[in-house]
């Protein structure tokens, strides 16, 4: 119990970023992007490419990256080094969605939290 876990929140926070920041470029490259929008994407994606080596997913489950994902909303840090906002919006995505595309946590209350989608704004200056 008493071993630290190693979980970094400002790495897995960059780590969020990078891929998001990938699948945002490459679906908005036509377009002449000039930096990140604050386009939504479905965090099933992320954790797909995040865990896409073999056997990465069995020790890194999804109710691994729930938490993970919960500590960086609660406790932050929210902003990238780069200097964009995270934000999990899931209003309409959790409406009747596949269930491979939400991600649960209970929180300590037992609270069910339900994550869905992610996005980076760039923080104003």
């Amino acid at each position: 119990q008493r071993k630290r876990s190693g979980f970094s929140p400002a790495r897995f926070l960059e780590s969020l970023y990078a891929v998001y920041s990938d699948i945002v470029s490459e679906s908005e490259s036509n377009k002449g992007m000039i930096g990140l929008s604050s386009r939504t994407v479905r965090l099933a994606r992320i954790y797909r490419l995040l865990t896409a080596l073999p056997g990465v997913s069995r020790e890194y489950g999804r109710n691994d990256f729930a938490r993970d994902l919960y500590a960086i909303e609660t406790e932050g840090p929210r902003v990238t080094r780069r200097g964009y906002r995270v934000d999990f919006p899931s209003s309409t995505g959790t409406r009747g969605p596949r269930v491979t595309d939400l991600f649960e946590f209970i929180d300590p209350d037992g609270q069910r939290i339900t994550y869905y989608g992610i996005r980076f704004r760039e923080e104003a200056k």
